[in-house]
């Protein structure tokens, strides 16, 4: 908690032999020294006393326990170290076993070594999806219809080249002066089209690409090692 290691003040004070060790905790550690929190067992939430590190040392210091001294030895030069590189808990179970035995020590030391280079790559996954999650919410929030001019905006390119691209991918082609799509993906709601009147003798169709359609462009490009400028510049560290 805040950044400093925490014990289960109960664990301790039964590793140190006292008898009552809720009178232990009320006795011998300081207020400021202990708070009262919620542990998840493994079955259900229970209410527990935890202390800090100048807590333990009260109650190292009072301990009638021969081997109080070296404990205290130990958990100053090897159990507090291990916490502030590697953010572990340890309960009392896990404490005895430490005492008892260094190659479970060595194990679970390694064993955290492990989950720390685990969630490095896991944060460091999330952070490259990050770019990729909010391009689709930007495309998600937008619900109407927009202009490939829109789209090619995104990519870094004018609507001419973007165009361009697409029929080089085989997504469309020119009839006319307007830009369909292939007979394989025309039906499938990526586009529509709207017309608009230059006069009484002349008007122009203009298409425009749908919500589904961007999210299409998006995962087809992709494939292809296109990215919007949003993923790149990411990626650049920009």
């Amino acid at each position: 908690m805040d950044g400093q290691p925490w014990f289960v003040g109960k664990d301790v004070a039964d590793i140190l032999n006292y008898r009552n060790t809720r009178d232990a905790l009320k006795k011998h550690v300081d207020e400021e020294d202990k708070a009262d929190v919620a542990i998840h067992d493994g079955s259900q939430n229970r209410n527990m006393t935890v202390i800090n590190e100048s807590g333990l040392y009260s109650l190292i210091l009072s301990s009638k326990l021969p081997q109080a001294k070296k404990f205290k030895r130990w958990v100053t030069s090897e159990v507090l170290p291990s916490i502030r590189r590697h953010g572990a808990y340890i309960t009392g179970e896990t404490l005895e076993k430490m005492l008892q035995s260094s190659e479970f020590t060595s194990e679970l030391l390694n064993k955290l070594l492990a989950e720390r280079e685990e969630n490095t790559v896991l944060r460091e996954h999330i952070e490259a999806l990050a770019p990729k999650a909010r391009y689709y919410d930007l495309i998600l929030q937008s619900k109407n219809a927009v202009q490939v001019s829109v789209i090619a905006k995104d990519y870094g390119m004018t609507a001419v080249s973007f165009n361009r691209l697409l029929h080089d991918l085989g997504i469309q082609f020119k009839l006319g002066g307007t830009w369909l799509l292939y007979q394989g993906l025309a039906g499938k709601g990526y586009t529509c089209s709207r017309t608009y009147h230059v006069n009484e003798e002349r008007s122009v169709m203009h298409t425009y690409w749908t919500q589904a359609g961007r999210l299409f462009l998006y995962k087809t490009l992709k494939e292809n090692g296109i990215i919007p400028l949003m993923e790149d510049f990411n990626a650049a560290g920009l």
